[in-house]
């Protein structure tokens, strides 16, 4: 594979751009330059250099564009392809530019952040985490203003009363007892 005439790269050595040609697949149709090595996640490619593992086309920017080993800039694609490493479909920039390119694209969804949204959700379900039903009767509102299943919160007490080494159990019998009581005096 023939490296562009115009384009003197700066490899951070022999070994390295040896080992970069070789894993690169012409892509006819887009000019991607398709990275066929090792791959990270998200589908980038990925390389060992110098003893550090990098994305495949964070080293293409380093060679062609001029990106140093240490600059904080993000390497965005063009062709939105995460294994291309072609340095024509590249371009040098921050998250915001990255977002931007994405949102112009199309390819951004836009989370719902707004508390109606999550007020929304929250009323639209029809059953706890735990199975028990989502209803009036079974709700609570903590002071910070979350909802909680009423049943799911009793039985979280009795597990803190256990485990905290209370006697709940002798403390239950002694309530009922005491009720029992009053009603009869009743």
């Amino acid at each position: 594979m023939k490296m562009p005439s115009d384009t003197a790269p700066a490899w951070p050595g022999q070994f390295a751009a040896d080992r970069f040609w070789s894993n690169i697949s012409l892509e006819p149709n887009s000019g991607c330059w398709l990275w066929a090595g090792d791959y990270a996640s998200g589908g980038y490619g990925r390389i060992m250099v110098a003893g550090k593992r990098i994305k495949a086309h964070r080293l293409s920017a380093q060679a062609f564009l001029g990106l140093g080993v240490d600059d904080a800039r993000i390497v965005c694609h063009r062709c939105d392809l995460p294994a291309c490493v072609n340095p024509g479909h590249l371009f040098l920039g921050n998250q915001q530019d990255n977002m931007s390119d994405a949102a112009r694209k199309g390819r951004l969804v836009a989370p719902v952040y707004s508390s109606e949204a999550r007020k929304a959700a929250s009323d639209a379900r029809l059953w706890c985490q735990a199975g028990h039903p989502w209803i009036a009767q079974n709700i609570r509102t903590r002071p910070n203003g979350r909802r909680e299943c009423r049943v799911c919160g009793q039985i979280r007490e009795k597990l803190r009363y256990k485990a905290e080494g209370s006697r709940w159990h002798q403390r239950s019998s002694e309530w009922k007892a005491q009720r029992k009581e009053n009603r009869r005096g009743k």
